[in-house]
């Protein structure tokens, strides 16, 4: 990773500390002005002309002098190694760049969560107050799935119940997990989690968009869950009531366009309640072991199965679904997201090639938007 020039995390840092500038309206300010000199430097009128930002947040931008914080944020993140990821850079997570309302801003410390090749990332969430049914579910999910997806990554939020459920068993398992929390990396809340995030920076790390000794609000624990929701190709609830934490998270994988998995409860209890209305709905894949996992988001085991459909005999494809096809055999199976920021093509021609390519039998189409070559 590029280590940040000392002037360029200045201002990063102190975009995000801006009264009234939040992750949208950054992103608002950055691709009207091109960078964060441009932001600094532009003048009340320049900025009022572009959307979202009227007077008072001009007001709030020209006149932002707080460089105290800023180096003492500087000085934490220095001398605690920690990793800054700004949403314009190669390394901030590709899933949370198609994502509107997520941090320009990132804090990281562990080992390295985003490498370059591709990766399975799983989210899971639910209840603080998890049963023993619970509890077991995610202990045997994650021992099925470990030694078939090497390349698997786990993420939750260091809660209570399912979420240090998780963890613990993604770290007994030998999965690395990433824990999203709601308040600086200067503390662990709850305190009972410290020795498991101990643990977890040497298998994974922690994530968080707040800066150090900024004041706990119950809010940053709902927003965090978008992060949760946005770094992973699906999210799993495991026991949640109707209104809670983990339908909050439910909400933003679906407004993402992320897939949604639930575990069934008994008819009735309230701990199972949202799950039950998730799958009841059609909002979620009902998953009750890893071979229903597996099927909803397509995975597949090392063991590979001879294709049931032959590709036409004589095609030829032109030179875009040649590439097409060369990225989804190097990369298969691959998520429709990726693909379309690897083909870098318009998304109706990419469209019209998917569709072209499976009539052909070239490639085939599987549960999630998920596509692989037959042969």
């Amino acid at each position: 990773m590029e280590r940040v020039q000392p002037a360029e995390l200045r201002q990063q840092i102190a975009l995000t500390l801006i009264p009234q500038v939040g992750p949208q309206t950054a992103r608002q300010l950055l691709a009207s002005l091109g960078s964060l000199e441009a932001v600094f430097h532009a003048s009340p009128q320049e900025l009022e002309r572009i959307p979202d930002v009227g007077p008072t947040i001009a007001k709030n931008i020209v006149g932002w002098h707080d460089t105290q914080a800023v180096e003492a944020e500087i000085r934490y993140v220095e001398e605690n190694g920690i990793q800054t990821l700004f949403f314009m850079d190669e390394d901030y997570p590709a899933r949370l760049k198609d994502c509107p309302d997520t941090p320009i801003l990132l804090y990281y410390k562990g080992q390295n969560p985003f490498p370059s090749g591709r990766h399975k990332w799983l989210s899971i969430v639910g209840t603080r107050r998890a049963t023993s049914y619970g509890a077991d579910f995610v202990q045997s999910l994650l021992r099925d799935l470990a030694p078939h997806y090497p390349d698997l990554i786990v993420v939750s939020g260091l809660a209570d119940g399912i979420d240090g459920l998780a963890h613990r068993a993604a770290l007994d398992n030998g999965i690395p997990t990433i824990g999203v929390l709601g308040h600086g990396l200067d503390m662990i809340y709850p305190a009972a989690h410290r020795d498991i995030a101990r643990q977890m920076q040497a298998q994974g790390g922690l994530l968080t968009e707040y800066t150090h000794e900024r004041r706990i609000d119950r809010n940053f624990f709902l927003q965090r869950n978008r992060i949760i929701a946005g770094l992973s190709q699906a999210t799993l609830v495991v026991e949640s009531a109707v209104k809670g934490g983990a339908m909050v998270t439910a909400a933003n994988a679906l407004s993402y366009g992320r897939e949604l998995l639930a575990l069934p409860g008994t008819a009735g209890r309230t701990i199972s309640g949202g799950c039950n209305l998730l799958i009841k709905t059609h909002k979620a894949s009902l998953i009750e072991c890893a071979e229903d996992l597996e099927a909803a988001l397509g995975w597949k085991r090392k063991t590979t199965q001879q294709s049931a459909t032959q590709p036409t005999l004589f095609y030829t494809p032109t030179a875009e679904e040649a590439a097409v096809i060369g990225i989804i055999r190097h990369d298969a199976p691959i998520a429709i997201d990726e693909l379309i920021r690897a083909a870098k093509l318009p998304i109706n021609t990419l469209n019209s090639i998917l569709l072209s390519l499976e009539f052909q039998g070239v490639i085939r189409k599987l549960p999630g938007r998920v596509y692989e070559t037959t042969s």
